[in-house]
């Protein structure tokens, strides 16, 4: 009953920031404004970025399987693309849950380990995260003087909100902490308990699933995949701005901007990035680049929900995938 409470609490508070973010978007005008917006767009650009994103999401699936053969894993090429396309649809349902669903259902479809399948996920985010950082440091290289302003005050907000919960944060420090070295000192008397053991299990395979990185058969092929999933999320954003007559005057470097500010909305959980990817991409558009702010909330609302409709439409075909599946496991079973 706890756990149906808290986890009621958590979807409420989730709902609340994206109701609160889609209003101070688009809340305080008329919508008549952001409709002119999108009636004289060109949307075949849209469309392109579809593609460009299809695109990125088939490379992920390969380097996904490069990353499990360093494990010594197979699996086929369909299962992981129907996996990742269903990781990134119940992200839209749940935030952050997509990598769960994603790695559970190719180890169900496949009979692949679970903490194997979550480790080469830590890997990929943990090479996504570094990338985003290495990207806002060139766009700063590019332009100081233009970005340096946004992210210095993102910079100061995340300091002002550390200070202001200090307490919390080393109090939760010190929780850690504390529990870590319980483990350590009472390690033999609670791995008689079976629970304790599977779970330190679970994270041995995970952390010798990160190690394996070196293992790559095909170093070459994991960074161009890199590369090129990077390089079509970028063209994702920048196609779009020949869609919009008022943003095709903008470059590639306007572009790499835009695509950092959609990065972070993404990172605020929030179901499919809807509000926060509104909110930080229309307002940076408008106080960094100079665009009209109607202009900079109607590319984000189009952009993003072209995009989710995509991986809504994906995300069905990979539950009917799996779900297919199931049922014939399910029946063959039966009948032995």
């Amino acid at each position: 009953m706890k756990k149906i409470a808290i986890n009621i609490l958590k979807i409420g508070a989730i709902l609340g920031l994206t109701y609160y973010l889609l209003d101070k978007t688009y809340g305080e005008e008329d919508f008549s404004i952001y409709s002119e917006v999108i009636e004289n767009t060109n949307h075949f650009y849209f469309f392109l970025s579809i593609f460009f994103g299809f695109l990125s999401h088939i490379s992920r699936s390969i380097r996904w399987k490069i990353l499990l053969r360093a494990q010594n894993l197979e699996a086929p090429f369909k299962s992981l693309m129907f996996g990742t396309f269903f990781g990134y649809f119940v992200n839209i349902i749940i935030p952050r849950g997509g990598e769960v669903a994603r790695c559970t259902s190719v180890s169900l479809k496949e009979k692949l380990p679970l903490d194997k399948l979550i480790s080469t996920v830590i890997i990929e985010r943990a090479i996504d995260f570094i990338l985003l950082i290495s990207l806002i440091f060139f766009v700063l290289f590019l332009n100081y003087d233009l970005f340096s302003g946004f992210f210095i005050e993102i910079l100061n907000h995340l300091k002002n909100t550390l200070l202001n919960n200090s307490s919390l944060l080393i109090g939760v420090c010190t929780f850690f902490l504390l529990v870590v070295g319980f483990f350590f000192v009472f390690r033999k008397k609670l791995l008689a308990f079976k629970f304790v053991s599977k779970a330190e299990e679970f994270i041995r395979n995970i952390l010798k699933g990160l190690i394996s990185i070196k293992k790559l058969d095909k170093p070459f092929a994991f960074i161009g995949h890199t590369a090129f999933i990077w390089l079509m999320y970028f063209m994702m954003t920048y196609i779009g701005f020949f869609g919009i007559p008022e943003l095709s005057n903008l470059g590639p470097v306007d572009g790499l901007f835009v695509f950092i500010f959609g990065g972070i909305g993404m990172t605020i959980p929030s179901p499919g990035g809807t509000g926060s990817y509104h909110f930080v991409v229309g307002q940076g558009m408008h106080e960094i680049l100079g665009v009209a702010e109607h202009i900079g909330k109607s590319f984000a609302l189009i952009l993003h929900t072209y995009q989710t409709i995509f991986i809504l439409c994906m995300g069905i075909i990979s539950y009917i995938y799996f779900w297919s599946s199931y049922k014939t496991r399910k029946n063959e079973s039966k009948s032995n």
